[in-house]
């Protein structure tokens, strides 16, 4: 159904399937360079955040014993901690500057994911979610200001080779921790989140 209507309305609007500015740019960009730093980056935040929206909901059950009422908590606090520090980040990374802040971000992520991993009660893996949120809110912006501000590369494709790390981590994520937990278990499959 999509495929069909994305061709008629590329045919309605007229819009070239190629690029105006630069017809020998590739289709398909990996980053390279400096670049690769920042494409992990993307990536590794990318696929904690998918690993929390598909599984923190059957870790609460399945680890923690609770209901499926109280499940949807993990992935609840995690956004509104996500969305709060992402309304904030530009001043945040203002006064830490990008650096500190990225390296401030990962580790407040890992503590959370660290904390998630050990909780043996919700009291304890709420604000393990929190921190995850908390730390997971600018990592993506951060990464893609990174790759626009790249002078070695054109803008577009720095940032479309970002963007291919990152959003391939929100797409092998939640996948590699269910192959990791069916191998352990859930609790260790989050913990590598760390």
């Amino acid at each position: 159904v999509g495929l069909p209507a994305a061709a008629i309305c590329w045919r309605l609007t007229g819009v070239p399937w190629h690029s105006r500015t630069s017809d020998d740019a590739p289709a398909f960009a990996l980053p390279r360079g400096p670049l690769v730093l920042v494409g992990f980056m993307a990536l590794a935040g990318a696929l904690a955040e998918g690993a929390v929206a598909d599984w923190s909901a059957v870790y609460l059950i399945e680890a923690l014993a609770q209901s499926e009422a109280r499940a949807p908590l993990g992935y609840a606090v995690f956004a509104v901690a996500m969305v709060a520090v992402r309304l904030a980040g530009d001043r945040l990374t203002e006064r830490m500057g990008p650096v500190a802040a990225a390296r401030a971000s990962g580790l407040t992520a890992a503590a959370g994911a660290a904390l998630v991993a050990v909780a043996p009660s919700l009291v304890v893996a709420l604000p393990g979610f929190a921190l995850l949120g908390l730390g997971l809110g600018v990592i993506f912006p951060l990464a893609f200001s990174r790759a626009a501000a790249e002078g070695t590369v054109p803008t577009g494709q720095a940032i479309a080779s970002v963007a291919t790390l990152g959003y391939g981590g929100l797409l092998i994520g939640p996948p590699l921790i269910g192959a990791i937990a069916a191998l352990t278990s859930l609790r260790i499959g989050l913990a590598m989140l760390a």
